[in-house]
């Protein structure tokens, strides 16, 4: 059960690495040799960088950062006091791997001359991610539900099925937060949304930690 629970993981992760992939491929077959790297808060570029050797380091990160979520998971599922903990770690990575993917698919639209406005195109392209993770999000109840509901605090009372339809209502919530940011003026655009960001990811991880202690008939 824990061997298939973790393939599923993987599984998730190797689809965005995939696309990681490609749309690094896309960005070095049709972006300029050099590609911006940082602008300012007017949205004005600072620095410009070789294309292929930034669009490289996204699929490297993903593909590091998802051998050590498998590695880091199966080490806790071999103790019962860090077991609770497999599910909070599974969406702080997913919310970093998903916000690299952003940033690339940025990169992109800025290589093909679609957007000057980076934080523009990553506000709609990870609040859409959101959207469609908190739309479908509590339908993977099952998956999760050992994680969700095996610890050792005795105190909380969330199961896995509520703390699946919270997240999912987090991701949605969040989504569109980040879609309207999109919307504001670009001087104040890249504030909100590394605020949104960091404001939602405690408020997933405070989800994900009050899963119910134990199997136990209570």
């Amino acid at each position: 059960m824990e061997k298939t629970q973790n393939v599923n993981k993987l599984l998730v992760f190797a689809g965005i690495l995939l696309a990681s992939l490609t749309l690094a491929v896309l960005t070095m077959q049709y972006g300029a040799e050099t590609i911006p790297i940082s602008w300012g808060i007017d949205g004005a570029v600072k620095n410009a960088s070789n294309t292929s050797h930034v669009v490289i380091v996204f699929p490297v990160l993903i593909l590091v950062l998802s051998v050590l979520f498998y590695f880091l998971t199966a080490s806790f599922q071999k103790q019962e006091q860090l077991i609770r903990y497999v599910l909070p770690i599974f969406f702080l990575f997913r919310a970093i791997i998903l916000m690299l993917t952003g940033i690339q698919a940025t990169f992109l639209f800025i290589a093909l001359e679609w957007t000057s406005e980076p934080y523009q195109i990553l506000s709609w392209t990870i609040g859409i991610a959101y959207l469609l993770i908190g739309n479908v999000l509590p339908r993977f109840n099952a998956s999760f539900s050992r994680y969700a509901d095996t610890g050792v605090s005795q105190t909380k009372t969330m199961n896995a099925r509520t703390i699946m339809l919270r997240m999912g209502y987090a991701f949605l919530f969040i989504g569109l937060i980040l879609i309207a940011n999109g919307f504001l003026p670009s001087s104040s655009r890249s504030y909100v949304f590394f605020v949104i960001l960091i404001v939602g990811a405690i408020v997933q991880g405070g989800i994900a930690m009050m899963a119910k202690g134990g199997n136990k008939e209570r």
